[in-house]
């Protein structure tokens, strides 16, 4: 059973359908944080996840 704030569940039962991407986006944002060496990589798998168009990847400054 998790234990988790009325607010976080509020909105995590607006986007109930999305809960498996946002927990595996989650698990890999924790994983990131506790490599050196991949500083920012975190924020990079979410802007590709969101399948950006050639222009936003060719603008992409990580």
């Amino acid at each position: 059973m998790l234990n988790i704030p009325e607010e976080l569940a509020t909105r995590l039962n607006l986007l109930e359908d999305h809960l498996p991407q946002i927990l595996e986006l989650g698990l890999r944002e924790l994983n990131a944080i506790s490599q050196t060496g991949f500083t920012g990589m975190a924020e990079v798998l979410e802007f590709l996840a969101q399948l950006p168009t050639p222009e936003e990847i060719i603008a992409l400054c990580p």
